[in-house]
């Protein structure tokens, strides 16, 4: 059996050979730097809705709720989403994002994990002034939470039905635009939600 000797640089890699591990580490961020760049560059795509365009979800994992989302006029736009319990729309600087829970037992439970997952996503929002949130223009009651920060606010809204199934809306717009004005963008949508559990 002969001996073979290796030479190696002081980062380990064999002498000779780091032009190979740089060409390979290329080649495997190549596809990822398109990607974003492009992303970047045609920026997020989004889909226009039409006037009194339905849009459908449906509780993930059990599929044991669904709620159908109406939209009221032609000028929100959908981002398109892998997630068929949560669809994210836009108008202007206005986002709103519903989504749709099944098995629910507690409403204030679900706000609690939902103002959660918003302040930790949107850095510097904080959700404060939880409260009862009576509907006036449907027959869902629920909870509301504000939602507070520097160049952004808006709320949170959880309602639910006898069924177990529950709907939740984070509304988020510039800081300056007032509750009232938050407030009437979501009974918009929660007068046209149809919200059926098991």
């Amino acid at each position: 059996m002969s001996d073979v000797e290796i030479r190696v640089n002081r980062l380990g890699a064999e002498k000779g050979r780091g032009w190979q591990a740089i060409v390979l580490a290329a080649l495997l961020a190549l596809p990822l730097v398109v990607w974003l760049g492009a992303e970047d560059v045609l920026g997020v795509p989004t889909e226009r809705l039409s006037e009194n365009e339905g849009i459908e979800l449906e509780s993930f994992p059990g599929k044991t709720a669904r709620l159908e989302v109406v939209v009221a006029d032609g000028t929100w736009t959908a981002r398109p989403s892998l997630n068929a319990d949560s669809v994210t729309l836009t108008q202007g600087t206005s986002t709103v994002s519903i989504g749709v829970f099944g098995s629910v037992e507690s409403l204030e439970r679900l706000i609690e994990r939902r103002a959660d997952v918003v302040t930790r996503t949107h850095t510097g929002l904080v959700a404060t002034s939880f409260n009862d949130f009576e509907s006036s223009v449907a027959d869902l009651n629920g909870q509301r939470a504000t939602l507070v920060g520097r160049n952004v606010g808006g709320g949170i809204f959880v309602v639910g039905n006898d069924s177990g199934a529950a709907a939740t809306i984070v509304a988020l717009g510039p800081a300056s635009q007032s509750a009232d004005t938050t407030l009437a963008v979501v009974n918009e949508f929660i007068s046209r939600f149809t919200l059926e559990g098991e």
